[in-house]
């Protein structure tokens, strides 16, 4: 968990003061470039003293206290937020958020479009807590209150006009993770390395292709051997497991959508037959895709 504490007005030139470099500050922005957040669900509640709501969310839970005192309570901890306060969640999570006293809270759900394997993504701590961060920039407080009228507003295409002030909030909120020395050391490896980032968005691309370890150093320009090393060193762990994960992720979102069927969604992922892919999947999700299909419509 990282808890961010953004009282302090908008912040200063951190490249031109020396607390980021210009390297890291190019990174952070393809870091952002790349997480496009899709907004699954939201909802406002205007929630009185001692009232409590809850859920379990399969996605990439974020709370939004626009006024008043709660306590946010998860799977992994409690916290006690304040009015001006974000938190975005990077894993799925059990909440309970409780009223302190009289609370407006806006809370949902998103879906990062590249999926949570990226190396970038995986970065993030599991919980972001930026104190105050509507008070940070004058023009949050703007777009929070332009969330709020989408909300209220229930016209054409409301979520996804929201979606798109949510990915704003989530990005400051990752900023303000580095900006304030929240980051820790070598969190952005994966993208300082290039050889291996052109073989992560190779898989990332394209996950049914038919990834061989040499074929994987060619993308990379290196050696098969010095590639296995230096993939691992840089992205915690080896070519052949990284990329199943990375399958098992877009499996996770194809088998989200009923249109797709699971034999279908196992030729995508180069598997041979139905029966390997879901073999794969229950040795890494401990259900079926089935299962796995019929848990995420009720969720």
């Amino acid at each position: 968990m990282s808890i961010i504490e953004t009282d302090a007005p908008a912040a200063p030139d951190l490249v031109a003061s020396g607390v980021l470099t210009e390297r890291t500050a190019r990174m952070l922005e393809q870091m952002l470039a790349a997480m496009d957040w899709t907004l699954v669900d939201f909802a406002r509640h205007q929630l009185s003293s001692g009232e409590a709501i809850g859920g379990r969310v399969r996605e990439v839970p974020f709370f939004l206290v626009l006024s008043g005192e709660i306590e946010l309570r998860t799977d992994a901890e409690t916290n006690r937020l304040r009015g001006g306060d974000f938190v975005l969640r990077t894993r799925p999570t059990a909440y309970r958020v409780h009223a302190v006293g009289d609370a407006e809270v806006v809370a949902g759900s998103l879906r990062l479009a590249a999926g949570t394997e990226h190396p970038l993504a995986r970065a993030l701590p599991e919980a972001l807590i930026a104190c105050q961060l509507l008070r940070r920039d004058a023009h949050l407080n703007a777009l929070a209150q332009a969330l709020v009228a989408e909300v209220a507003s229930a016209r054409p295409a409301s979520c996804a006009f929201a979606g798109r002030l949510v990915s704003v909030l989530a990005a400051s909120a990752v900023r303000a993770w580095v900006e304030n020395g929240c980051a820790p050391d070598g969190w952005l490896l994966p993208a300082s390395d290039p050889h291996i980032a052109r073989a992560v968005d190779a898989i990332r691309d394209d996950p049914g292709g038919a990834w061989t370890l040499e074929r994987l150093a060619r993308v990379a320009s290196t050696s098969r051997s010095a590639f296995a090393e230096r993939f691992h060193t840089v992205v915690g762990e080896p070519p052949a497991r990284y990329l199943l994960r990375v399958r098992m992720e877009r499996a996770k979102s194809l088998l989200a959508d009923d249109r797709v069927s699971v034999a279908q969604t196992a030729v995508s992922l180069g598997y041979g037959s139905e029966a390997a892919f879901s073999r794969a999947f229950r040795r890494h999700t401990g259900t079926n895709p089935s299962a796995w299909r019929r848990l995420a419509a009720t969720a």
